[in-house]
């Protein structure tokens, strides 16, 4: 069984600045109030809020990338689907349409709505100690 929890908002050049300047590791990309938005956990907590969790954006009125708490991640159940060749594939945002690498499942809506295949079989994931994983592995 692999997760499939690739980052989608940064490229890899990005990530590594990111984890290199604020000493922190993606979690995962979704979507907060409806603008997209990366997860990471960082070493340290921080000093008001005592979340390791920070959220990074790009604001859709000026440009810039934002930064701001993602102390809310761990309240938030994705639903994840499990492909034949035991892949588990999920959305990330609203209208983000996943097919998983073997063909078998899909799955769009991200944490708004869940829509995929009538018999596909669903995973519940969730964001624990720095990671997205399956429920009934926390």
């Amino acid at each position: 069984m692999k997760l499939c929890n690739e980052p989608t908002i940064f490229v890899d050049s990005d990530l590594d600045k990111i984890r290199k300047y604020y000493k922190a590791e993606f979690v995962v990309d979704t979507e907060k109030d409806g603008i997209k938005c990366a997860i990471f956990y960082s070493e340290k907590p921080h000093p008001d809020s005592g979340s390791r969790y920070f959220a990074l954006y790009h604001d859709p009125i000026y440009g810039k990338l934002m930064i701001t708490s993602g102390k809310w991640i761990e309240e938030q159940e994705f639903i994840g689907v499990m492909a034949h060749n035991g892949d588990i594939i999920f959305s990330r945002h609203r209208h983000d349409y996943r097919i998983s690498s073997d063909g078998t499942v899909f799955v769009d809506g991200g944490r708004a709505y869940i829509r995929t295949e009538k018999y596909a079989t669903q995973i519940p994931l969730r964001v624990v100690d720095g990671r997205l994983k399956p429920e009934k592995e926390n």
